[in-house]
């Protein structure tokens, strides 16, 4: 398919308001502008295109009937773009009750549909059989989910891991994540920690965390509850150094207080590995992490040096200009990648066919 577009136009969908598919929704949209396509984000609309349960009480029938007049209203508005791209991350944008495929693409049966995640299927081990055989303890209650053949194409923010981008040719655009904002900058008066929320199964962890900053009497933050974003970048701007708090898929936080000239502490490299930086994405194996992260080992002597060296020597300007730097698509996002997508979208070579095309792995 090759016909010509005008300026082509992008419904964004997410199923939450809150989180980080706003965040990335919103990064999109900002960066579509840039290359003369509209789009709309729909937030909260993806929740509806499933299909209704079926049950037949009055109250379930009642319940579905208004379930049913949502989502024709939401696909009647759909039918006014050019693509729809959902803004999700596995398993959950992989999963049957995502949305009615079927049904979708009978009244959408010219659009594409596109997926926005923060990471790459194929880059990311076994979740792909998960997916096919089920896994509770994942959040895949049943086998016989779908895999790559669900969408027609894929933007994602990082395609590094420990597992080799694939050599063949993908349907995939890495474009980054355009987070530019004025209210990402230093603004720091002391040297302050930031612990992350706590985790169940990283409670060693944690806990060599907090008795060394105590020790050291650096002040520190711990995040608990909910944040309105603007409450979060407050407290971001006045962080120096941030505490990882598990192994982190992506992390858009990560990016949101370097921007802020925060150091990362992790205690192994392998909590961050969307952030890792590898000479050849097509080989397995780690990368190594930029020198605003801080690597600790989990070990108690290790962190209190590291920790003290910080104190002497952090300097949010240079930490910042760093993740710009080498990291920039993280902050701007890829221009390169997203104006060739959007050429791709306008001229038809990214059209509502391409998922039955198979991807090798």
């Amino acid at each position: 398919m090759s016909r010509s577009l005008g300026d082509p136009t992008f419904a964004i969908l997410t199923t939450s308001e809150t989180g980080f598919q706003p965040v990335l929704a919103e990064s999109l949209a900002t960066s579509l502008k840039y290359f003369g396509a509209k789009s709309a984000v729909m937030q909260g609309a993806a929740r509806w295109l499933n299909s209704p349960s079926g049950h037949h009480s009055v109250k379930r029938r009642i319940a579905d009937g208004i379930y049913r007049m949502n989502a024709r209203r939401i696909v009647n508005r759909l039918k006014a773009f050019d693509a729809v791209i959902f803004v999700s991350n596995i398993p959950t944008a992989f999963l049957n009750s995502y949305f009615n495929d079927r049904w979708l693409r009978t009244c959408l049966p010219e659009t594409p549909l596109i997926l926005y995640q923060n990471y790459y299927l194929p880059t990311r081990g076994k979740w792909a059989s998960y997916l096919k055989a089920g896994n509770v303890s994942l959040g895949i209650p049943s086998p016989g989910h779908f895999g790559m053949e669900r969408y027609d194409w894929y933007l994602c923010t990082s395609t590094v891991s420990e597992d080799p981008f694939p050599r063949q040719p993908q349907r995939c655009s890495r474009i980054g994540l355009r987070l530019a904002s004025p209210e990402l900058f230093p603004q720091q008066q002391e040297f302050r920690a930031l612990v992350d929320f706590p985790r169940d199964a990283h409670k060693e962890e944690r806990e060599i965390v907090t008795s060394t900053l105590s020790k050291l009497r650096i002040p520190a933050t711990t995040l608990q509850g909910h944040y309105p974003r603007h409450k979060i970048r407050e407290i971001y701007r006045n962080t120096s150094c941030y505490f990882v708090a598990h192994r982190e898929s992506f992390g858009v936080p990560i990016c949101e207080l370097q921007a802020c000239g925060s150091l990362v502490f992790t205690p192994y490299n392998d909590w961050c590995p969307s952030h890792w930086l590898k000479d050849d994405i097509h080989v397995c194996g780690e990368g190594r992490l930029t020198e605003n992260f801080r690597v600790y080992q989990n070990e108690r002597s290790l962190l209190e040096e590291q920790l003290a060296t910080a104190v002497r020597d952090w300097e949010p300007g240079i930490v910042r200009s760093r993740f710009l730097e080498e990291q920039g698509h993280f902050y701007w996002g890829d221009t390169t990648e997203l104006a060739r997508f959007v050429e791709n979208v306008r001229f038809g070579r990214i059209h509502s066919k391409l998922h039955k095309t198979e991807l090798s792995q």
